[in-house]
């Protein structure tokens, strides 16, 4: 992707966690291991909150686990 000219590439990988990749560097984020219930809307929280954070002035890598925790978190619950 980042050979078609996207800046940045994430991709979310379910209880693996998720992986971020620009031109300097790339980052990898585990996922907290928990019971899973419902995973509808797991990826919508986790790229809620990823935005969220860096819109705080969150760094990328911070934000990342902050959004792994709560996409953790919803797929706990059912809905």
């Amino acid at each position: 992707m980042l050979a078609l000219g996207a800046k940045l590439v994430m991709v979310t990988l379910g209880p693996k966690g998720c992986f971020l990749k620009n031109a300097q560097a790339e980052y990898r984020c585990g996922c907290p291991q928990v019971r899973t219930v419902d995973t509808t809307g797991a990826g919508d929280t986790f790229m809620g909150y990823f935005v969220g954070c860096l819109a705080q002035g969150m760094g990328r890598e911070a934000a990342m686990q902050y959004a792994a925790m709560a996409s953790a978190i919803s797929v706990t619950r059912p809905g």
